[in-house]
């Protein structure tokens, strides 16, 4: 990682984020897409970024949970809790907002930078882009394969849900 921020950063996606993607779809499957976001995420990558310039971190795989989270959660009425310093009041955002104003919207616009050559800072914004998609992509198939009722976030929680109803008189 690039620095301490950015490590902690990382971190506390994979915590908060990952752990809901983990047990929707399985820790196998799960370490899957997050190798295949960033390697793929950080080769496309590689053929962007001038050849004096290292790429560090694990920003691609961490955004390939991200778009894994988004895809799996879409519909479901969770919030995420932001801290407006303009304002200073808090702002719930749900997640069909908040994902892609932050995540889609900043990669996108550094990617386009990046490919055509007005990238200014140190950050690989087509890596995060490309694990972003590839995780959201993963995930959207795997909603389409496995469906769960938008009253549920995981299959298990439905499954129990039908058993038990099929028992009450």
């Amino acid at each position: 990682n690039a620095g301490v921020l950015h490590l902690v950063g990382n971190c506390f996606a994979l915590l908060i984020f990952g752990a809901f993607v983990e047990l929707r779809i399985g820790a196998l499957m799960y370490l899957g897409v997050y190798m295949l976001s960033g390697t793929l995420g950080l080769m496309i990558e590689s053929f962007v970024m001038p050849k004096d310039i290292f790429i560090v971190g694990a920003s691609a795989n961490i955004t390939g949970a991200l778009g894994l989270f988004y895809a799996l959660f879409y519909h479901h009425k969770m919030r995420f809790f932001v801290y407006d310093l303009i304002v200073r009041r808090k702002v719930y955002l749900s997640i069909q907002l908040w994902f892609p104003i932050f995540f889609i919207g900043a990669d996108l616009v550094g990617s386009l930078q990046e490919l055509t050559g007005g990238g200014t800072d140190s950050v690989a914004h087509l890596a995060h882009f490309i694990g972003l998609m590839c995780g959201a992509a993963f995930g959207y198939w795997h909603v389409m394969k496995y469906p769960v009722s938008k009253s549920f976030l995981y299959p298990e929680d439905e499954a129990l849900w039908r058993e038990v109803s099929a028992q009450l008189p």
